[in-house]
């Protein structure tokens, strides 16, 4: 029995040894993946780095986080972190969101909360910790602007993996639902109260293209660009409002973007109506929009149903016979 017992106290040594060496691992990686960020022209700063969870576990947490591209009116502050994983395991890791967060986009701030918000992480072996999959998960998730305006949705879900094709290739998918327009922005897109309280569905499935593969280097000056997406099927239903949309865009060199988007609406009146309503047509050149749109569904059989073409080529952008104006450039 003596000698079992020394075996006992051996591996508890080294698996002591091995936990130690590879909590200050990660602490050290979580400190050079900040200063790499810094170094790519971010403003990346935390309040402190802690691993625990001996034995099985690096459950690593940073506190009074702030992460921002000054001048691009882009940020994101939470007062904690946390990524999670078991010890035997570290290319696999479970990322942890507080309950209350905050997002600077356009300038504008946004309070986020939720009841749950989590990811899943799977990189492979290597420094470069190259992204293989990711699945994101919240429930009961709120946005709130400092406009007044409110979004909520009852599940977020959204899975990247690397697709074939080679690097840089992933497959998209992504699912909300229960999602609810509040703090008067509902009635500003369905004055009527003609709708239901929450959208449907709205999902997506896809596959990007990036000029170089999604890993440690993309959180500094090295961010990969987007080259091309496939998008199989979008899809959005609101009530009697259904859109759906498949097609591929493709970006040059000089970042205009090029492509084809097929597009069928169901009840193409009502979400002309509500895109007014929302700010992305504006209200003088609505009533051109609706008499082509009206042209293209009467031809196409009418009914309520329009299906329509978006093509950007050329530097231009066009819905069907109409110029929308010139086409994006990334």
């Amino acid at each position: 029995m003596r000698w079992l017992l020394g075996a006992v106290i051996v591996a508890c040594t080294l698996w002591g040894g091995y936990w130690a060496a590879g909590a200050a691992a990660v602490r050290r990686a979580a400190a050079d993946a900040f200063a790499e960020a810094r170094r790519g022209g971010l403003e990346a700063v935390h309040g402190g780095l802690e691993v625990a969870g001996f034995p099985y576990r690096f459950d690593l947490t940073a506190t009074d986080l702030r992460v921002a591209r000054p001048g691009a009116g882009l940020g994101w502050r939470a007062p904690s972190f946390q990524i999670l994983a078991l010890s035997y395991r570290p290319n696999h890791v479970i990322a942890v969101w507080p309950g209350r967060q905050a997002i600077e986009l356009g300038g504008e701030a946004i309070e986020v909360t939720s009841g749950s918000m989590r990811a899943s992480l799977v990189v492979a072996p290597g420094t470069a910790l190259a992204l293989a999959r990711t699945a994101f998960v919240a429930t009961g998730v709120a946005l709130a602007g400092a406009g007044g305006w409110q979004v909520a949705a009852g599940e977020v879900r959204i899975a990247l993996r690397l697709a074939a094709g080679g690097e840089g290739r992933y497959d998209l998918g992504l699912a909300l639902t229960g999602l609810a327009p509040g703090g008067g922005l509902e009635r500003r897109l369905d004055p009527g109260d003609g709708l239901p309280a929450t959208i449907e569905a709205v999902t997506a499935d896809a596959t990007v293209a990036l000029d170089r593969p999604l890993d440690r280097h993309a959180l500094g000056g090295f961010a990969p660009r987007l080259r091309a997406v496939v998008l199989r099927e979008a899809r959005a239903v609101w009530g009697g409002l259904a859109l759906r949309a498949s097609g591929t865009l493709e970006v040059g060199a000089d970042g205009l973007v090029e492509g084809r988007i097929d597009i069928a609406a169901d009840d193409w009146e009502g979400i002309l109506a509500l895109a007014v309503r929302a700010g992305l047509v504006a209200e003088r050149v609505a009533p051109t929009y609706a008499r082509a749109l009206a042209a293209m569904a009467e031809g196409g059989g009418g009914g309520g149903r329009l299906e329509v073409a978006l093509v950007l080529a050329g530097g231009r952008m066009r819905l069907g016979p109409l110029i929308l104006g010139p086409a994006p450039r990334l």
